[in-house]
C-alpha cells in the first residue's frame, strides 16, 4: 500500500450484528489485527474480522465479480488467482475481494488514491456498499455508513490525507514520533 492510499474495509451489517450483537461505532479491539511482527508467520495468522463474513460465500459474489470485472480492469498479477480478485490500479484506486479455502469471504475492501480523488470510483464503492448493506471501516476499526460525509470523516485525519496535504511535514512528524503508523 502506498502512503497516499487510504484503506477501507467493507463489512456486512448482518455479519457484524450476528457476531457482535449490535453495530458499534468502532470494532472492538480484540477483533482488530495487531501489526504483524517479524516473529509471526503469516500462514498461521487469521484475521478475527473474517468472523463478520460468516455465511458469505463465493457463490454469492459471482454477479458482483462479473460486474466489477466489466467496470474496472483486473489487477494484472492476480488475474490467474482463484481466491483473490482485484480490480483497478495498484498505485491509485483498487478493490480487492479474497476468499478462504472453504470459499467463505476472507476480506473485501478498497484503497483510494488521495492525491487525486476519482469521483467515479468513490461513487462505485459507495453504491456497492449501500446496495449490499456493507458498512465501511478504516484501519483503526471506526465503522461508518457508506456515504460521502462519513467517508470524508474517516479520511480527514488519516496518515494518507496528512501525507498528501504536506509530505515534508508528515515525514518530519513521523521521524520525530509525532505521527504513528495507522
Amino acid at each position: 500500500m502506498a502512503i497516499w492510499q487510504f484503506n477501507i474495509e467493507f463489512f456486512p451489517i448482518n455479519g457484524l450484528t450476528a457476531e457482535l450483537g449490535n453495530i458499534p461505532v468502532k470494532i472492538p479491539d480484540n477483533y482488530l489485527p495487531d501489526f504483524v511482527d517479524y516473529h509471526t508467520h503469516l500462514d498461521d495468522y487469521t484475521d478475527p474480522r473474517t468472523n463478520f463474513w460468516k455465511n458469505h460465500y463465493r457463490d454469492d459474489f459471482s454477479g458482483l465479480i462479473h460486474e466489477l470485472t466489466y467496470k474496472l480492469p483486473e489487477v494484472e498479477w492476480l488475474i490467474s488467482s482463484t481466491d483473490v480478485f482485484s480490480w483497478g490500479h495498484e498505485n491509485t484506486n483498487d478493490l480487492t475481494l479474497s476468499f478462504k479455502d472453504d470459499n467463505q469471504v476472507e476480506s473485501f475492501g478498497c484503497r483510494i488514491d488521495l492525491r487525486e480523488i476519482d469521483e467515479s470510483f468513490i461513487d462505485l464503492i459507495l453504491e456497492l456498499c449501500n446496495r449490499n448493506k456493507y458498512l465501511i471501516s478504516d484501519r483503526q476499526g471506526n465503522l461508518r455508513t457508506a456515504n460521502r460525509l462519513e467517508l470524508g470523516k474517516l479520511i480527514a485525519n488519516s496518515n494518507p490525507a496528512n501525507f498528501v496535504a504536506d509530505p515534508e511535514k508528515f515525514l518530519n512528524d513521523f521521524e520525530n514520533g509525532k505521527r504513528k503508523p495507522k
